[in-house]
């Protein structure tokens, strides 16, 4: 009767024993395969439900597996309840590990509320910056990013208007009129008005026959006026910021006719008076610029 050497299954010979053998080494036949099962599965100790099918899915995944135990084993310490739904969102991942590490080693910020950004912080660790106040913009001063009022948006601009700061720190546009100059008050306001103190603008000629010689007269506006004094009798003009600090300002250099009149400008404020004149008639006059 044949008897084969068998460590494990593979090694049986399915021929053995021969039809015309006598069960005299039929005991060693048992012994053999059962020695042979036993080696091939020696670490089976309960019964295996799964199907030849099952198996052999199995062993076509196996042979298809790159990864190592390590690998594997990242899932390893998940809480329970993950589902296969959430397991199959890697099935069909093509990326690389070049390009899921492209964006390097970033830590878990958590749950990001509606509005977050998430930013670097000092550490170089990713953080949330909760969402800013309504109408803010993100601001970065070089190093930091944070949320900061929206820059005041400039208006539209008319012709003639031009920009200024209003009180409340932002823009604002003033226009005026033809002749009108821009002017800052006390408190800071911007706006156009009629020119003060600028001799000759908003200001005309008016003839004034009962000025009396030897009298001073005040000019007590806020901008400059121009005296034209007629005289037949070579009168002095004196003009001074009062009565009794005057000097000598024009003197009519010939008598006797009207072809040669004086004109003198007093400032804001100041006095001026004709002097050395014998009488005042219509000959002897003063036109007044104001």
């Amino acid at each position: 009767m044949a008897l084969e050497s068998a460590t494990y299954i593979n090694d049986l010979n399915a021929a053995n024993p021969a039809a015309t053998d006598g069960l005299a080494q039929a005991d060693d036949h048992f012994r053999l395969i059962k020695g042979a099962v036993k080696a091939t599965f020696p670490n089976v100790t309960g019964a295996i439900n799964a199907t030849h099918g099952a198996l052999d899915a199995a062993a076509t995944f196996a042979g298809a597996i790159s990864a190592s135990a390590f690998e594997i084993n990242v899932l390893d310490g998940i809480s329970t309840g993950l589902t296969s739904t959430e397991l199959s969102v890697l099935d069909g991942i093509t990326a690389s590990t070049a390009s899921l590490n492209l964006v390097g080693s970033l830590p878990v910020v958590g749950a990001l509320a509606e509005g977050s950004v998430v930013v670097g912080n000092s550490s170089s660790v990713a953080t949330t910056l909760p969402i800013g106040a309504t109408g803010s913009v993100l601001l970065s001063n070089g190093t930091t990013a944070t949320w900061a009022a929206a820059p005041t948006q400039v208006p539209s601009v008319s012709k003639g208007q031009i920009l200024v700061g209003n009180a409340s720190s932002a823009y604002a546009t003033i226009s005026g009129t033809e002749g009108q100059v821009p002017t800052i008050t006390s408190s800071g306001t911007v706006a156009f008005t009629d020119p003060a103190g600028v001799l000759g603008v908003a200001q005309r000629w008016r003839a004034d026959t009962e000025r009396a010689a030897d009298t001073f007269f005040h000019n007590n506006s806020s901008s400059a006026i121009m005296v034209q004094a007629y005289t037949t009798s070579g009168p002095i003009m004196d003009v001074g910021p009062s009565t009794d600090d005057t000097v000598p300002i024009a003197q009519s250099d010939r008598d006797g006719d009207l072809d040669n009149p004086m004109y003198v400008i007093v400032p804001a404020y100041h006095y001026w008076r004709v002097s050395g004149v014998d009488h005042v008639d219509s000959s002897n006059r003063q036109n007044i610029l104001d």
